[in-house]
């Protein structure tokens, strides 16, 4: 223990133990970390996180500012006792030299359950040594229900910066990475087999997209991110290896990407299988990028012999709003679509985007089928014959010679059926509880008896899950999704909201804190009309 004369002397513990329900503190430097730089304190940052792991009092594992603690490769596993709070005001570096292991990454969290990583701090990966090699990740978040991270700096990765995956609700938010225009594979946050996942408020400019979402990714919430220099903001890369991938319902909204390979991306490897569905980017903002938005379903990165394939993932339900800004090239909109697979349902509206250089925008369509209002460049049969206005299913109306409204605009006429209203930036889903008068995600926090209630659930007959179910679509802003697979997936143990729901009706008629107002009283109605029949009978 430290001793300090402040008036008089006194005894700090910087281990205070719960007294009266305080939660404990533990700090590093109580465990052995020197924090000089040149010492590696992997040993005294796990001895700490055993004795948080083991506290049931929601426990803060500290590492102070003003030091540099050098670390090599470390996993701090769970599950733990309690959610832990992971306070990092102090700089973390990597080793400055190519290791070998196991593990293809320097930090990670494992198997936990209301994991929260804050601070003032850095994460520096000192990646220089590594980007000839391009193997390890800095952060590994793998398997952290309900993850918060927020308010540090990530920097000089050795490959990706942050990478999360089989996360299931989590929010970042309030960070910072950077690396050099030139480092390769340096993605910024990578997203894999994640859902119901917030990624808001933060700059991010390395060598490589500056958001990545990968197979297996649902309900992805993008907002108020500064990306570039990098490679824009990407849906996959996906289908890599002949892999079958199901990624739907992400939301890319209010974005600045400048000086960026790409802008708004996805890509999809020749020989995959499965879907990308439902995806919508929505005011964004684009300054000097090369391709400001491209669907590439024949991404091969250079490092492989790429052979044409006939399988390919299925694109459809895209839709582009209030997309503005300036391109270095010519080509503004590239719809690179599979011969075999040809995306389908792309849909354009308001989308201005105006060459740097040359003063004439193109669009180049290939096998893509939608339709466009108020677009520049305006699709055209410059290419293919199947460009864009040339397809059957393609409605172009350019009568309106309004201009196009940024703030405030009224629903589309044109928006697939995934969409409805935008949200507002307020009503994001934040560290606090976001405002559901509007149509955004509903995203469960915290242990809601998914289990008890799934049980319950699965009792009710089936016509009378279907009312409630119809009651639910009302409210959420990414119906309707394809009907059969949206009840599939709400009636699958570990993921139904409605049987939660039911049991919060059931057992004490209070609304769950991440449920809105407005379906709750839908639903509320349809229960006492229930109960009020099974007395009657």
């Amino acid at each position: 223990m430290r001793k300090s004369k402040v008036f008089g002397v006194v005894f700090f513990l910087t281990i205070s133990f719960a007294i009266g329900g305080y939660a404990a503190t533990y700090n590093v430097l109580d465990y052995g970390a020197k924090g000089t730089g040149n010492t590696d304190d992997s040993k005294a940052f796990l001895n700490a996180w055993g004795a948080a792991c083991g506290d049931s009092n929601y426990p803060t594992f500290f590492i102070p500012g003003g030091m540099t603690f050098y670390l090599s490769q470390t996993t701090f596993n769970g599950p733990c006792k309690s959610a832990i709070h992971v306070m990092i005001d102090g700089t973390l570096i990597a080793p400055n030299n190519v290791w070998t292991g196991d593990l293809n990454h320097w930090l990670a969290f494992r198997y936990l359950e209301g994991l929260t990583i804050d601070g003032k701090g850095e994460i520096n990966g000192q990646g220089q040594v590594w980007w000839n090699c391009k193997h390890n990740k800095s952060l590994y978040l793998q398997n952290c229900r309900n993850l918060r991270l927020s308010g540090l700096t990530f920097k000089d990765s050795p490959k990706k910066h942050i990478t999360v995956e089989g996360g299931n609700g989590g929010q970042v938010n309030g960070i910072t990475i950077i690396a050099p225009e030139d480092s390769p594979n340096t993605d910024g946050i990578y997203l894999r087999n994640s859902q119901y996942f917030t990624i808001s408020n933060s700059f991010i400019g390395t060598g490589d997209d500056c958001i990545s979402v990968g197979p297996g990714s649902s309900y992805v919430n993008i907002t108020g991110i500064t990306c570039g220099p990098g490679h824009g903001i990407s849906i996959g890369s996906l289908g890599t290896g002949n892999s079958e991938v199901a990624v739907e319902q992400i939301y890319v909204y209010n974005c600045t990407i400048m000086h960026t390979q790409n802008g708004v991306r996805i890509k999809t490897w020749q020989g995959g299988s499965g879907y990308a569905r439902g995806i919508t980017f929505s005011k964004i903002k684009l300054e000097n990028v090369q391709n400001p938005i491209i669907i590439d379903q024949y991404y091969c990165n250079g490092e492989h012999n790429c052979q044409n394939q006939t399988s390919a993932v299925q694109v459809s339900d895209v839709y582009y709003t209030q997309v503005m800004g300036t391109t270095t090239s010519k080509v503004g909109i590239n719809f690179r679509c599979s011969q075999t697979v040809p995306c389908t349902g792309i849909a354009l509206e308001d989308v201005n985007i105006q060459s740097s250089e040359s003063g004439q925008e193109e669009a180049f369509c290939f096998d893509a089928q939608g339709k466009s209002n108020r677009v520049v460049p305006v699709p055209s049969m410059g290419y293919t014959q199947r460009s864009l206005p040339n397809v059957p299913s393609f409605s172009l109306n350019l009568s309106d010679s309004k201009e196009p409204q940024v703030d405030g605009a009224s629903p589309s006429t044109l928006a697939p059926s995934h969409v409805s209203n935008i949200p507002s930036s307020s009503s994001v889903v934040g560290p606090k509880e976001p405002n559901y008068t509007r149509k955004v995600f509903l995203q469960p926090q915290g242990d809601d008896g998914f289990d008890d209630a799934y049980e319950s659930w699965t009792k009710i007959p089936e016509a009378t899950r279907r009312i409630w179910f119809r009651e639910w679509k009302k409210h959420v802003y990414w119906e309707p999704m394809h009907e059969d697979h949206m009840w599939h997936a709400f009636n699958k143990k570990g993921s139904s909201h409605l049987s939660v729901m039911y049991c919060a009706l059931r057992k004490s008629n209070k609304r769950p804190h991440w449920i809105g107002t407005e379906i709750w009283e839908g639903l509320r109605q349809i229960w006492s009309t229930e109960k009020h029949k099974q007395k009657s009978e």
